[in-house]
């Protein structure tokens, strides 16, 4: 055997005998006043969330932030339920390792793609930024037409702020003031949904134009002793949009709580997008709460060595 056989054959065999990457499915980060987990397996989202001395999660199952539908030619009669040409569930999918970026003492931010959805061309972005000093967060989604032909009348249904924990949720609101608890003599959204025996039922609907100034907001509270701790997620409509909607609704495993966005036409070449503003809160009781400098856990440390982050050059904690 020749020297380059033989280094090309040791090599073959080297990778054989070493041991695959372990296999990520979540990224945890612990910041100054948060801590978050997201995974992009067995559902696409923020798998929990809780801000610093929190007990309760606000996230049971499902994810929050989560990408749940996209359609194509929404109202038209050939969107049918079972067409898999013009619907997909972008939260039953697994998502490829993100690429992952920080800037420094700002925010951490992690990019996620699909590619060919639907269609050849039609490509999906989420990017989720999180800032390290602040209890807020940002997430992007984005639809680009790479296609052929005009992406007609696409529909999407996103977090605002996803699926709820309505075992420990005691609140939540809409951007037009309305508000709604636990229907007496229920402490939480779970007892109700038992109770009332139907497979789902409308909490709240805030519809708004898509010039209306006010954001569309989705609000969750948990309440533990004296204290409450807040979620609210805020969406501001634009004009690229026909309609756009948000509404909390319970069911016996969850409570979810979306925007609904029935998007103009996409032409060939356009790129479209939507950022959801997410900020946690507290407030009542005396306790200071404990900061802590940990920005990041090890699984970055995994996931940079990862074969989709290692041709990234972005600095990373």
């Amino acid at each position: 055997m020749s020297k380059p056989l033989r280094r090309w054959h040791s090599a073959i065999l080297l990778m054989l005998l070493a041991p695959p990457l372990p296999a990520i499915a979540d990224i945890d980060f612990s910041f100054e006043h948060y801590d978050v987990e997201v995974q992009f397996t067995n559902g696409f989202g923020i798998s929990s969330l809780r801000y610093k001395g929190q007990q309760a999660d606000f996230v049971a199952s499902l994810p929050l932030a989560d990408w749940e539908w996209l359609w194509l030619e929404a109202g038209s009669e050939r969107n049918r339920p079972d067409d898999l040409e013009l619907r997909v569930k972008l939260l039953e999918p697994s998502w490829d390792p993100p690429v992952l970026r920080q800037e420094p003492g700002q925010a951490a931010i992690l990019e996620f793609s699909q590619q060919n959805v639907l269609r050849e061309g039609l490509d999906l972005a989420v990017t989720m930024r999180f800032y390290t000093q602040e209890p807020r967060f940002d997430l992007t989604y984005t639809i680009s037409n790479g296609t052929s032909v005009p992406l007609n009348f696409p529909y999407i249904m996103v977090g605002l702020p996803g699926f709820l924990d309505h075992a420990v949720v005691t609140a939540v609101e809409t951007g037009d003031g309305q508000r709604r608890e636990p229907l007496s003599p229920h402490e939480d959204f779970l007892s109700e949904a038992l109770a009332d025996g139907r497979s789902d039922y409308l909490l709240l609907r805030h519809d708004a134009s898509p010039i209306a100034a006010d954001s569309l907001l989705g609000v969750a509270e948990i309440k533990e002793d004296q204290v409450t701790f807040a979620l609210k997620a805020a969406y501001a409509p634009n004009t690229d949009i026909r309609q756009a909607y948000s509404a909390h609704t319970n069911k016996p495993l969850y409570l979810t709580s979306h925007l609904y966005l029935f998007l103009n036409n996409i032409e060939v070449g356009e790129v479209w997008g939507a950022t959801v503003q997410y900020t946690l809160s507290k407030s009542g009781g005396d306790a200071p709460l404990t900061p802590t400098d940990v920005v990041s856990t090890t699984a970055w440390g995994d996931l940079k060595n990862h074969p989709a982050a290692a041709s990234s050059t972005v600095p990373t904690p």
